[in-house]
């Protein structure tokens, strides 16, 4: 039997998630919660299919992943699956549901996330499902990288039901792209007394640079592999991922629609934004709250035109991108040689850029301490996002480290939240432009790069180590700041 996981959280509300195979589920278990779900589909499932005798061939011959009751182990959710073609290598995802009080709390999306790995490590290819075109949980299927197929015949109030797949290969396409360079910061580190590498992803060479772009070259190469033709996203008015998607997206005739939880300016726009609104990308403001509502509605519109459309979370927020940090740290490797680096600092904002180098580091620098500094999130929440992050793309890459139970992010420096500025940070963002020309901003590297003098003077990082100040970009919001 599969290892139950729990996720985070969920365990202080009793409870658990686990695997039951083919034969092991309680039936009346079974038969109880598909009756309490029965309305949440299209059309009942009880119109449809007799629930016991529907409930008994799922026990026969699904495998499930389930959320459940820690007192009583009485369902709470559950996604069942079909893992008998192995000669094809192909499995169906038949039904899944979750109990209408526990909505909103990513039960859903993990009880996906576990089957896929499930999959993944059993050596099939690829899964499929049938749910309703304008479905509920359709949303989240395309988060989770289910591709529209085609449409099915079965209509039911005005409504049909369509194939999705998605395939299991954990092989990542990329754009091809050159090195961002290495360089020795002698003088800054000297007057740290540490020896200061700069990796300069600021300087990557498409997009306006920043790790965002890094993050692309990987994200649209597998994109364009899958027919996608169209893009939605979602950041702040000086969102860089916003800005280097529609350059890129620009690039290879795409269509987008950028989803800003920001006030629109009312005067000219101003770095990235501008260049956003530049390379026409349709730009829509909304309140934070209406993000995920907007992305759907923006989703809906660009399949209405003919589109297939592609959902990517705010920061490039998905394996794809953490996947392209540890290709990085690859990269690292090989420029440095056999130098060891005893620490790497770096912004960290959503989270796949720290879990990417995290994920490196144990793979190809293991005796290297990543020290990610937030830029917005308080610890727990900033932790729990790296962490997650890492346990994704580790089941992707089929475990090739062992997870750590914690790591270092610390919310010391980012003041009072996203782009908030203090006259501590701004100081430290003057000193390094004079010192050695280094072009920090005031929302990511400047806070990382103020944390690292603060780590060295404090005795954190130990006088002459060697350290690697991953420079992550933010020229334009440097630029488009009114107050440095």
């Amino acid at each position: 039997m599969k290892k139950t996981t729990n996720l985070s959280g969920l365990r202080d509300m009793g409870i658990g998630l686990k695997y039951v195979p083919p034969n092991s589920i309680n039936h009346q278990n079974l038969v109880d919660f598909l009756i309490e779900i029965d309305h949440d589909f299209v059309t009942l499932l009880s119109e449809r299919v007799d629930l016991f005798e529907y409930a008994e061939k799922l026990r026969k011959n699904a495998n499930f992943y389930i959320a459940y009751n820690l007192g009583s182990d009485n369902i709470l959710g559950f996604i069942a699956f079909y893992a008998n073609d192995k000669r094809k290598k192909r499995a169906f995802i038949p039904i899944m549901g979750v109990a209408n009080s526990l909505r909103g709390k990513g039960i859903g999306g993990r009880l996906i996330e576990m089957t896929l790995c499930h999959l993944k490590s059993d050596g099939f290819e690829k899964v499929a499902m049938e749910p309703w075109e304008n479905g509920p949980a359709r949303p989240l299927y395309e988060r989770k990288g289910f591709k529209f197929v085609n449409k099915l015949s079965e209509e039911q109030n005005g409504m049909c039901r369509i194939n999705m797949e998605l395939y299991l290969n954990p092989s990542i396409s990329t754009f091809d792209f050159s090195p961002t360079k290495v360089e020795q910061k002698k003088r800054i580190g000297n007057k740290l007394n540490i020896n200061l590498i700069c990796k300069r992803d600021d300087l990557f060479s498409f997009t306006g640079g920043g790790n965002k772009a890094r993050k692309l070259h990987y994200i649209l190469a597998e994109a364009q592999k899958k027919g996608y033709n169209a893009i939605v996203t979602a950041g702040g008015n000086q969102s860089n991922h916003v800005r280097a998607t529609a350059i890129f997206a620009a690039k290879l005739g795409w269509k987008t629609i950028m989803i800003i939880h920001d006030l629109e300016p009312n005067r000219t726009y101003v770095g990235n934004l501008k260049l956003t609104k530049l390379v026409g990308a349709e730009l829509r403001f909304v309140n934070k709250e209406n993000v995920a509502q907007s992305m759907d509605k923006a989703m809906t519109d660009l399949r209405n035109e003919g589109f297939n459309p592609l959902y990517i979370w705010g920061g490039g927020h998905c394996v794809e991108g953490s996947y392209a940090y540890y290709e990085a740290v690859k990269e690292l490797k090989s420029q440095i040689g056999s130098q060891t680096i005893d620490f790497i600092v770096l912004a960290s904002g959503t989270g796949t850029t720290q879990a990417g180098i995290e994920i490196g580091c144990r793979k190809f620098l293991p005796k290297c301490k990543v020290m990610g500094v937030s830029v917005a999130r308080d610890s727990n929440k900033g932790k729990n996002a790296v962490l997650e992050s890492m346990i994704e793309l580790n089941d992707f890459l089929n475990k090739p480290v062992d997870i750590p139970e914690d790591i270092f992010f610390d919310d010391t420096w980012k003041g009072e939240g996203y782009e908030s500025i203090y006259p501590e940070l701004l100081e430290t963002i003057h000193w390094a432009a004079r010192t050695e020309g280094l072009i920090l901003d005031s929302t990511y590297t400047g806070k990382a790069f103020h944390a690292l003098r603060n780590y060295v003077s404090k005795g954190i990082i130990p006088k002459n180590s060697n350290v690697v100040f991953w420079h992550t970009g933010g020229l334009l919001n440097l630029m488009a700041s009114d107050v440095i």
